[in-house]
């Protein structure tokens, strides 16, 4: 395992609990400020769009902490996770962007480069 392979899994299981922690703090605010929006059109009830939007926000740090254990644990399930929590990071300027462009580089061309030292190696050797 490399640095870049450690260090990326520990970034998104970070992220992810900084981001789960402000998520409990934040979400009861948020859900009382939409039942106070939706009182004046007469019903003090979150609509079922708005209950999915809140779900769909509440999950992405549970997903980052779910990529990075099964990043740093090299597992298969951890690229595709982890690519959709990096497109939804590159929203969230500037730490969330630059923990995405990382994983990306990481992904698309230090990966790459890597398999081309190996297979030069193999028809070197």
């Amino acid at each position: 395992m490399d640095n870049h392979h450690f260090r990326l899994g520990w970034i998104f299981i970070g992220i992810g609990l900084l981001g789960g922690c402000i998520m409990l703090v934040t979400v009861p605010m948020i859900v009382e400020q939409l039942k106070e929006i939706n009182s004046y059109f007469g019903d003090a009830e979150l609509t079922a769009f708005q209950n999915i939007v809140l779900i769909l926000i509440s999950s992405i740090p549970l997903l980052a902490i779910i990529g990075g254990i099964l990043h740093y644990m090299q597992h298969a399930l951890a690229s595709p996770i982890l690519l959709v929590t990096s497109c939804v990071f590159l929203f969230s300027f500037p730490i969330g962007t630059a923990i995405a462009v990382y994983y990306f580089w990481y992904r698309f061309s230090y990966l790459k480069n890597q398999e081309m030292k190996v297979g030069v190696n193999e028809w070197t050797s």
